[in-house]
Formats: C-alpha cells, sequence, structure tokens
C-alpha cells in the first residue's frame, strides 16, 4: 500500500495525470524495482485507502508540519476560489455564477 502512494507521488511531481497514465509512466519510464509489480488495482486501491483514512492524514500531517517549521499559528487560510455548493443550502449563502473550474452547474 504504501508503495503504490508513494507511486502515485512520484507520478504526480513528475509526470501528473490519471492512476492510469501513473501506471503506464512506472511501466514505461520509471526504474524501480519496488514498484514493477505494482498492477494498476493497487494505485487504485491506495488511494480508497486514503480517502478512508483523509482526515487522520490530514491532521497528522498538519502537525508534523508545524512542529517541523515551528510554526506559531493564529490564524490559517485556504483557498476557496474553486469551491462549489450541491445540494440546497441556507438561501442567500450562494447562487449560480461564474465557475473557474468550467463548472456548467
Amino acid at each position: 500500500m504504501s508503495e503504490a502512494l508513494l507511486a502515485l507521488a512520484a507520478n504526480r511531481l513528475v509526470a501528473p495525470g490519471s492512476e492510469w497514465s501513473a501506471h503506464a509512466w512506472l511501466r514505461g519510464r520509471v526504474y524501480a524495482p519496488e514498484w514493477q509489480g505494482l498492477e494498476l488495482q493497487y494505485l487504485y486501491r491506495s488511494l480508497d485507502f486514503l480517502a478512508r483514512h483523509l482526515p487522520v492524514v490530514e491532521e497528522q500531517l498538519f502537525c508534523w508540519l508545524r512542529d517541523v517549521f515551528t510554526l506559531d499559528l493564529k490564524l490559517v487560510l485556504f483557498d476557496t476560489t474553486c469551491s462549489y455548493f450541491k445540494g440546497r443550502g441556507p438561501a442567500g449563502l450562494a447562487a449560480a455564477g461564474y465557475s473557474r473550474d468550467g463548472r456548467l452547474d
């Protein structure tokens, strides 16, 4: 599992694409003996695993980065320029408008 996640992370840095293209990249352009046995299904399954454990991973990564860089955080900002809503929410919270992602909904 960890090898598949590491291979996907390396692929995102070097040649970003889908899991299918990452699998092709691993077969044709990468020499890493520990990744040679990775089948496409392992890449998909590793992402499913990561998605199930994402809140814990995010919290641990945040704490690790905070400690490594000795950050005294008083305010944390995140980019919401490409956020969107699904379903019905409180009136006035959001309205249909321009989408930077090219979404029509």
